[in-house]
């Protein structure tokens, strides 16, 4: 038994394991929480700044904020290129002796068009207005708002002139809300 040697023992108590493996820990927490920082800014910090920017009314694409100014301008854009607008007309008939209402949609037979921005701004003094919610609701709009498919609303409030059978100007007033995206795009459905 001359050329073998006993194997040593050597017994590790859970305590003495556990500290071990704790002072390698220590070693690699700082890499590892710089790293674990870095990687919770980006998946949290980008799309929390980019939402925060949508709402505010920020375009990316443009890297900037459009003003009031140019909301309308793009309202009174896509008010005129779908200009006049349905109106309802109401008329009375009578079938076998019963009176009805009935309700006809229709745009103007001899509508009068605007030749340009600068005369439908002179015909319809103070006609927009620029809100975050058209009339009086009260949704808030936030989801489409983060998303940047809503910066605001403009109520463009405007004449529907039209020539009546007679050969003179008639016409009604007319209010319509356009939804503008954060890059100056007009919705409809507003």
């Amino acid at each position: 038994m001359r050329g073998r040697s006993r194997p040593t023992i050597v017994q590790i108590t859970p305590h003495q394991g556990y500290r071990d493996r704790q002072q390698r820990q220590g070693r690699l927490s700082p890499a590892l929480a710089a790293l674990g920082s870095a990687a919770l800014i980006l998946l949290l910090g980008a799309p929390l700044s980019v939402a925060t920017l949508n709402y505010a009314g920020f375009c990316l694409k443009e890297a900037r904020i459009l003003s009031d100014e140019e909301k309308v301008q793009i309202a009174v854009s896509y008010v005129m290129a779908d200009y006049p607008p349905v109106m309802a007309q109401t008329r009375a008939t009578e079938q076998d002796g019963v009176w009805r209402n009935v309700v006809e949609y229709a745009r103007p037979e001899d509508p009068i068009y605007y030749l340009d921005t600068g005369e439908f701004s002179r015909v319809n003094r103070d006609c927009c207005e620029v809100a975050e919610r058209p009339g009086r609701a009260q949704a808030p709009f936030f989801w489409p708002r983060i998303q940047g498919r809503l910066s605001d609303f403009v109520r463009v409030s405007y004449r529907v002139r039209y020539l009546e059978p007679g050969g003179a100007e008639g016409g009604y007033d007319f209010v319509q809300w356009v939804a503008v995206t954060n890059c100056g795009r007009a919705v409809p459905g507003a």
